[in-house]
């Protein structure tokens, strides 16, 4: 492997890393706030449902309502060869699998 292949590497799995970290960073934070919130004032934890359907993914917490359209993810399959090399494709496949893995519940 050359010198430009493994700086490239690095810089993806660098980025990998990061948003790997900064998810993480960003469940704990709302578990923490969750149980901070029973502790103290006894609140149930939020409960959390998820719906798909053919190009959209409804997520409902609590009294909200939160739509994920994944159609430009699909769009974006086209240029799938391209995005292994983009700091991005820790995002993109995660979605990806995510979406699939809802497709596999469906009835």
């Amino acid at each position: 492997m050359n010198k430009e292949m493994k700086k490239i590497l690095s810089r993806y799995i660098f980025g990998c890393v990061v948003l790997t970290c900064l998810m993480c960073f960003c469940a704990g934070i709302i578990t923490a706030r969750q149980r901070s919130e029973y502790n103290s004032y006894f609140t149930p934890y939020a409960v959390m449902s998820l719906k798909s359907s053919s190009e959209r993914l409804t997520v409902t917490v609590d009294d909200k309502d939160y739509n994920l359209n994944f159609e430009p993810v699909k769009k974006l399959s086209a240029y799938r060869r391209y995005l292994y090399f983009t700091p991005f494709s820790c995002a993109f496949f995660f979605t990806e699998s995510i979406f699939g893995f809802f497709n596999t519940f469906k009835g």
